[in-house]
């Protein structure tokens, strides 16, 4: 057995040599209650490694020119837009194209609050001077919270 010193002078076994001592009350040694077992990694060697390196950049390369064909079709859209509207320019076009899903995809919900915010801000522009320009909900919400 492998004893090893201690600063005091006492002797003391090695962890590794330590039997596992068990709780007073039971005659069973404690044990771990499940052990992990490591899985074996398969090892390529450098061949293998290089042609999947080989591989990744040819996919990324595709990748890129498939995205780069497909940002012209929009472009090719957005130029024949102008044309056909020609109130705006191309890359107006191109925004309007882009942001289509986003714009979609935030209308609100008919609410009452929603209804009476809008139709206080009607009566309160519609009070304001001629040539005054109107003001959005934001800068009325103050006066629209406290009725």
């Amino acid at each position: 057995m492998v004893q090893t010193a201690q600063d005091d002078g006492l002797q003391r076994l090695s962890n590794k040599k330590r039997k596992k001592v068990a709780p007073k009350n039971t005659t069973r040694t404690r044990t771990p209650w499940r052990s992990r077992t490591k899985c074996k990694a398969v090892v390529q060697t450098p061949a293998q490694k290089a042609y999947l390196k080989g591989k990744r950049y040819e996919c990324k390369e595709t990748y890129a020119e498939a995205l780069r064909e497909a940002r012209d079709v929009i472009w090719q859209q957005a130029a024949r837009l102008q044309e056909h509207f020609s109130s705006h320019n191309i890359e107006y076009y191109h925004q309007e194209v882009m942001q289509h899903s986003r714009l979609v995809s935030l209308k609100r919900k008919v609410s009452r609050w929603n209804v009476f915010q809008r139709m206080e801000v009607q009566r309160m522009n519609q009070a304001l001077p001629a040539g005054m320009p109107h003001k959005k909900a934001s800068a009325y919400m103050a006066e629209i919270s406290a009725t």
